[in-house]
């Protein structure tokens, strides 16, 4: 009887017991031959806040775009720089953003996602509700 209750607690433990990896979830990408991970350990931040992330992220977006929401999508890579930049608007139809808006948000640097301790890449997804009164 023993055998049976210290065999029950053992299983028990192990399975209760999750690894650190488990909460890590990617897909491996062949255009930036890495890993991308949709959940980290640590997820990325901006250095300036989550307030600082979504001010300068709709800066880049055209007042004239008649869109009440959008959503953004881009990838935070080990080295805290964003690539993969998109921005959807309704019926997940993509917008056009001006190239040089679009170098210089990826001129800015975030705090990136980490699994294991080891710094990766993360696509980050952002719904942004959009009000351009002046």
């Amino acid at each position: 009887m023993l055998k049976y209750l210290i065999a029950l607690l053992l299983s028990g433990l192990l399975l209760g017991c999750r690894s650190k990896d488990q909460l890590c979830v990617g897909i491996y990408n062949n255009d930036l031959e890495m890993m991308i991970y949709e959940q980290a350990d640590k997820m990325p931040f901006y250095k300036n806040g989550t307030v600082g992330a979504f001010t300068r992220l709709t800066q880049i977006i055209p007042a004239d775009t008649m869109l009440t929401a959008v959503n953004l999508e881009f990838i935070v890579l080990p080295d805290g720089k964003i690539s993969n930049f998109q921005v959807y608007g309704m019926n997940n139809t993509k917008l056009n953003i001006e190239e040089k808006s679009l170098e210089t948000i990826k001129m800015d640097t975030w705090i990136p996602g980490e699994c294991n301790h080891q710094k990766v890449a993360v696509k980050m997804r952002f719904p942004l509700k959009l009000d351009f009164q002046e």
